[in-house]
């Protein structure tokens, strides 16, 4: 089916390229408009068996806090290409905020010892280290989290917005499509291509620790990891993950769970893209 769809897409572009356009444009435009029309409403009933269907509360002697920090994960002995150098020194320039860049030379100091990093960590490609480490970040330590690409904003605005709203916990950019948010776990993946405009985007973001939304993150996200420790051990992940036999997708760490708990939790987001960084010519 989706093969025909193609083909007939293509084929309209190319006989009817205008009308297809506008077509297109209506789609999209539908797409965020039916968002307003008819918002979403979390239901755990709608996802049984499902981790957001549980809730976890947060860990005990742990501050729910926001550090005035972002956090940055290089986490190779890969050196930075000349664009990485240039999205982090925008960064420390520009956002007026301090940047902590986390290498694995000084990650261990921010480990705490009860709560240490999980086994299966090692053998993670390079990609899904930084994907495991921010959620390990903003659950113990709170703070901001960037990709290391572009951004000229000032973030000091966006953290003290978080910082005076009690009952919010994540403050981010909104999600730009409905695309790449997570695959395979049943009907919450049609309610993300619907409501995705409810979520954040996970390249750069501002979280308190320690709450509810963080708590269930991070314990989905080293159930996963318990469930791939032993492939892992057989098949660890090259910089991308992309090696033969690597046992997790792309997705499946971050934004599986990321995106999900933004449509349970909607409720204690601040949309800002303040946090958005450049999206092009970041390699």
């Amino acid at each position: 089916m989706g093969e025909i769809r193609n083909k007939i897409s293509v084929f309209t572009r190319s006989k009817l390229g205008f009308v297809y356009s506008k077509l297109y444009g209506l789609r999209d435009w539908w797409r965020v408009k039916r968002q307003t029309l008819f918002p979403y409403r979390f239901n755990p009933k709608r996802y049984p068996g499902l981790f957001v269907s549980k809730d976890y509360q947060p860990f005990p002697n742990i501050a729910s806090k926001v550090d005035k920090v972002i956090y940055c994960f290089w986490t190779g002995e890969n050196e930075m290409s000349e664009n990485r150098k240039k999205g982090y020194e925008s960064l420390v320039k520009n956002s007026g905020i301090d940047v902590i860049l986390i290498t694995p030379k000084n990650l261990e100091k921010y480990i705490l010892p009860e709560y240490p990093l999980h086994p299966a960590y090692d053998n993670l490609s390079l990609v899904h280290k930084s994907d495991y480490l921010r959620c390990y970040f903003m659950h113990f330590h709170g703070g901001g989290y960037s990709d290391i690409k572009t951004n000229n904003n000032n973030w000091e605005n966006a953290f003290d917005s978080l910082a005076i709203n009690q009952d919010k916990w994540l403050l981010g950019y909104t999600e730009l499509t409905p695309f790449g948010m997570g695959k395979n776990q049943g009907i919450i993946d049609t309610d993300l291509q619907y409501y995705y405009k409810s979520c954040v985007g996970t390249g750069g973001f501002i979280c308190k620790a320690n709450t509810m939304f963080t708590s269930e993150w991070y314990t989905e996200l080293n159930k996963r990891m318990d469930n791939f420790q032993k492939e892992l051990e057989k098949f660890p992940g090259d910089v991308k993950g992309r090696n033969p036999g690597y046992p997790i997708g792309l997705l499946v760490i971050l934004s599986q769970i990321f995106a999900p708990l933004c449509l349970k939790y909607k409720e204690h987001i601040i949309h800002d893209n303040t946090t958005l960084p450049i999206l092009t010519n970041y390699q």
